[in-house]
This record gives structure tokens, sequence and C-alpha cells, in this order.
């Protein structure tokens, strides 16, 4: 009795295992879906840095922009300017105060390795550098997507909120292993899609310079 018990407990728990893979699998095939359709975009983020060394979190804003295949560009334009531009197999970091554009080590940042990925809602492109998972909430309207960095890095997961209905990033969620924690969330998206020219570091570091020659 007790080992027949016990086989109906392990295919109770096969059977659950496997709903949540058929779940999850339902999931991500609405992400990739929803992806296949985005195109280029620009949009208005508040980012928020939450710590456990300040009661108040750390608030930045600026306006993302997305080329709808591999290219963004993510500008800070409060409280200081810079600018991340990420394409190519690169992600470059640009301010003011410096002559020249500053590579970033991709295997330190995989969120900047993945940030065009996320927008174009990519399972197979996201999946090289995390290992991926989603589920759906109906009744918020939205897809939730998880991702865990496969290699070690200072960001241990990110979590994709997504509507479910035009498949837009609403809000990005970084957990880091100190502790700390960054939210982005998302505004609809600006009327003018961004100009091919705002993929190129020329541009932005030209239009840092014009921005702080005029403070």
């Amino acid at each position: 009795m007790r080992m027949r018990m016990m086989g109906l407990f392990m295919l109770l728990c096969a059977g659950l295992v496997s709903a949540r893979a058929q779940d999850d699998s339902a999931a991500l095939e609405r992400v990739a879906e929803l992806g296949r359709r985005q195109g280029a975009l620009a949009m208005a983020f508040t980012h928020r840095r939450y710590s456990t060394l300040f009661k108040q979190p750390q608030t930045r804003r600026g306006v993302f922009y997305y080329d709808g295949g591999e290219r963004a560009a993510l500008h800070y334009a409060e409280p200081e300017p810079y600018v991340f531009l990420i394409g190519e197999g690169e992600a470059l970091h640009l301010r003011p105060d410096q002559p020249e554009a500053q590579r970033l080590d991709l295997r330190r940042a995989p969120l900047m390795a993945g940030l065009a990925q996320m927008f174009r809602l990519d399972p197979s492109r996201l999946k090289k550098a995390f290992k991926v998972s989603a589920r759906e909430e109906p009744a918020e309207g939205r897809l939730v997507v998880e991702l865990e960095p496969l290699r070690s890095a200072p960001v241990v997961r990110v979590i994709l909120q997504v509507d479910a209905q035009t498949g837009l990033l609403r809000q990005l969620r970084l957990d880091e292993s100190s502790g700390d924690s960054q939210v982005i969330q998302f505004d609809d998206p600006l009327d003018a899609p961004p100009p091919e020219s705002y993929f190129l570091p020329e541009t932005w570091m030209e239009l840092l310079k014009e921005t702080t020659s005029h403070e």
C-alpha cells in the first residue's frame, strides 16, 4: 500500500512537471510570435535602482531606441547624460567626458549582450546567453519571461513583463548577486521610429557633446 501511494505521488509530480513544461513551451511560442511582429521603436523609460544601502531608489530617465533587429541604444538623459549602444556583437558606453567610446566585456554584461533580443522577444537567441522560462498571466494581460545568465555575472536574474496583446516590453527587472535590484519601466512608444543614425557611436558622441555645451 505504501509503495502504491508513493508510486501515485511520483506520477502526480511527473504530471505536474509535464504540465508546467507544456505551459512554458506555449508561453515561449507566444513570446516568439509577438517578437516576430516587433519593429523599430523609441520608448521613454524610468530606471530605478533599489539598494540595501539607501532608503529611496536612485532614479534615472531616458529614451530607449531599437531598430527592430540586432541594434539598440539606451540614452540616459537625467540626471547625467550617457549612452549604452548595443549591436554587431558588442556594447559601447559613451559619455560626454570621454573622448572615445568604451567597449564593454559582454562576458560580464549578459544584459547588454541580450538587450536587443529582449525587445525582439527571440527565445532562440536569448537561450545563447540565458536559461529562459516563461508563463502567461491572463488576468494581468501579460507574459512574464525569466532569464538566468548561463555564465557567472553580477546580474543573476532578469524578469521581463510583456504586454500579451502588443508584445511590447513594459518592465524589465534585474536582480543582482549583491541583493540589489533594478527596475526599468517603459512608457508607450513615441510616434516616430528612431533614425538610422541613432545606432552609430559617432552620432551619440556629437549629441552628448552638444548636450553638455548647452548646460
